[in-house]
Order: structure tokens, then C-alpha cells, then sequence
């Protein structure tokens, strides 16, 4: 097959253990979502000519693939349906062999960063130290879960998710949300302090409020793939203030 581009800082790694915690309060001005907003699509860094805007841009069939208690294939197939509320985009899961988007359940997820899944990843990260170099990564950050998504030009086209079943359900029903957020276009954690299951060692396991609001901005008419971030930024803020 014909490889799109690799989302270089994208390789979705989710460091903490959850506690259970339900939608945080996280009424912000919109000055606050806005800037939430804009670290979660293109990172703290300053702009730069390379910082673009990716998103998904037709419909997505998601594949479950995996042993798994049902709750939590249910779990996925849940936030599934609401992303799908939340982007406006179609979503379908199926037992689809050419899926765009596979949930994968593992045992352990150092099952994935010792190799035993390299020739899953291979369709994602064709170079094998490309592929080296995130395993690497995973264990130096002692991931808990994680995912990897590619795009063909500043669309994502193809992504998955590696979800370990032998954590706290609580830790599953949390990377299933992060990392599904990541892979639709919220690539980049947030500070810990934020109220989010974005942030960095984030207490909670469900989307909060702020979440569903930095999803539905990203996939707001206004914005498009390949904006820059001073673009991005514009439309993101008349797209806050048209909101209800």
C-alpha cells in the first residue's frame, strides 16, 4: 500500500494511572479554551512554518480487534458514537479487515512495547527506526497506553490504539478516551493542572467538558486541515463565540 505521511509528534503516549473521576468542573473564558485549544492541536511551541492543523475529513470505519470484556468493547463503541456527535463525522464500527481506525485490546501493553505486535505497527510506521525509536519512547515514558496516526497531506487517513485489558477499568476507560482524542486530531497533552484526560498525569477517566469542547472547536466548519496556527486561531475564536 501507499503510506501517507507520518505524524512525527504524534506517537500518542499516555503516562499516568487514573483515578475515577467523572466531567471535572471546567468552565473556562474563552480565552483559556482558546489557548487549551491551540496546545492541544499544535503543541506549546511557537509557529512555525511546519505547525499545521490536522483532522480527519471523510467518514471512519473503527475495527475492534482483540479479547476484551464486553464492557469494554462497549466502552469503545460508546466513545465512538460520541465522538461522532461531536465531529459531525460519520462513524461506523464493523468488522471491517480495511478499517481507518483500529481500537486494538491487548494483554499488556508491554506486550506492545517488546515487539510482539512490530508487524501490526508496520502498516503505521514502515521505518523500521521510525518504529524502533517510538517502542523506545513508550518504555523510557513508561506509557500505559498509546496509538499512532498518519495523515496523506494535513488529512488523517489511518490510525490505531493499543488499549491494555489488565489495567484498573477505570485506566482503560481513560486511555480509550485520550488516545481516541489524539487520534482524531488533539495530539498534544496539556498542562497537568488543566481539567482534561489530555493532561499530563490526568486524574480522570471520562471526557470533561472542556474535552468535548476542544473536539467539537477542532471540527467546526471554520476550521480546516492545514490551517497554521494564526489561521487556526481566528477561526477557532468566532467558532467559540457562536457557540451556545
Amino acid at each position: 500500500m501507499a503510506f501517507g505521511r507520518v505524524i512525527p509528534v504524534l506517537f500518542a503516549l499516555f503516562f499516568a494511572d487514573f483515578a475515577m473521576a467523572g466531567d471535572a468542573d471546567t468552565r473556562l473564558r474563552d480565552g483559556d479554551v482558546l489557548a487549551k485549544f491551540e496546545t492541544a492541536v499544535f503543541g506549546p511551541m511557537p509557529e512555525t512554518a511546519e505547525s499545521r492543523l490536522f483532522k480527519w475529513d471523510r467518514p471512519i470505519r473503527v475495527r475492534l480487534v482483540g479479547r476484551a470484556p464486553k464492557r469494554y468493547r462497549t466502552w469503545a463503541i460508546d466513545h465512538v458514537d460520541r465522538l461522532s456527535e461531536l465531529t459531525g463525522l460519520s462513524l461506523e464500527v464493523a468488522e471491517d479487515i480495511a478499517a481507518d481506525m483500529v481500537i486494538y485490546f491487548v494483554p499488556r501493553f508491554s506486550d506492545v512495547t517488546d515487539g510482539e505486535y512490530n508487524s501490526i505497527l508496520e502498516r503505521y510506521l514502515p521505518d523500521p527506526a521510525q518504529m524502533s525509536a517510538v517502542l523506545k519512547g513508550y518504555r523510557a515514558s513508561k506509557a500505559v497506553c498509546g496509538g499512532q496516526v498518519n495523515a496523506r497531506g494535513q488529512a488523517l487517513n489511518e490510525a490505531i490504539v493499543f488499549v491494555p485489558v489488565d489495567r484498573l477499568p477505570q485506566v482503560v476507560h481513560g486511555c480509550l478516551g485520550a488516545e481516541l482524542l489524539r487520534m482524531f486530531g488533539l495530539l498534544f497533552p496539556l498542562p497537568q493542572e488543566t481539567g482534561s484526560v489530555l493532561a499530563a498525569d490526568s486524574p480522570h477517566s471520562h471526557l470533561t467538558a472542556l474535552d468535548e469542547t476542544l473536539i467539537a472547536l477542532l471540527y467546526d466548519a471554520r476550521l480546516k486541515a492545514g490551517m497554521t496556527r494564526k489561521a487556526a486561531r481566528r477561526a477557532a475564536a468566532e467558532a467559540l463565540s457562536k457557540r451556545p
